[in-house]
């Protein structure tokens, strides 16, 4: 008869991926006695999958990695899949290096100018936007395109992000638009104010030949 505590020790150096010989000359239980212990725990879960659980505990220890870490692990590749990166075929190393060297980027910049990933995203947002309803000039102010896109793909193409230096061009355009009606304006009310002075005269005139 064993104590407990030395049941204990046998399953959880078992779970560990100790050898059963190992465990009994640790233990000073005989190997017979390790491997009905190690039954019968078994036995008491009903866990079909138990020795695959071990193995995975195992690779663990062998990887140096925790739990929590190992959590956390799938966490991240389970946001990598929604966000369409492949975690399953052998472009994951590449996919990974990509989209490590663009985090890195994006942050390291940001952090230097104080900027946070959620003015980020509403930058982007913005630009979308802008991209949407201006697309026809957008469209022509920029170097990317060579041919306009038919009607069937240019819905799609309306999502594009715009360059900020195209933005800046269009602001520029849109100011002299403006100064050139400010203008039209003048000149407008100059030719009303001439038309006012005509039509006082042509009064003064007709009342002089009643």
């Amino acid at each position: 008869m064993i104590s407990n505590q030395v049941e204990e020790l046998i399953i959880q150096n078992y779970i560990h991926g100790h050898p059963r010989d190992e465990i009994a000359e640790e233990t000073g239980v005989a190997p017979g006695t390790v491997s009905n212990k190690i039954n019968e725990w078994k036995r008491k879960l009903e866990a079909p999958d138990i020795e695959e659980l071990r193995r995975f505990a195992v690779n663990m220890n062998k990887s140096g990695m925790t739990i929590k870490q190992c959590t956390k692990g799938f966490r991240f590749l389970q946001i990598l899949k929604g966000l369409g990166i492949a975690i399953e075929n052998d472009d994951i190393d590449s996919d990974l290096n990509s989209l490590s060297y663009f985090v890195n980027e994006i942050y390291k910049k940001c952090e230097e100018v104080g900027i946070t990933p959620n003015v980020v995203t509403a930058w982007i947002d913005d630009l979308l936007y802008f991209s949407t309803e201006n697309y026809g000039y957008l469209y022509e102010s920029s170097k990317n395109h060579t041919e306009r896109p038919s009607n069937e793909n240019q819905n799609s193409e309306k999502r594009a992000l715009t360059f900020v230096s195209v933005v800046s061009d269009f602001v520029e355009q849109k100011k002299r638009k403006l100064g050139d009606l400010s203008e039209q304006e003048k000149k407008i009310r100059k030719e009303i104010k001439e038309y006012e002075l005509q039509n006082t005269d042509l009064i003064g005139k007709i009342k002089i030949l009643e």
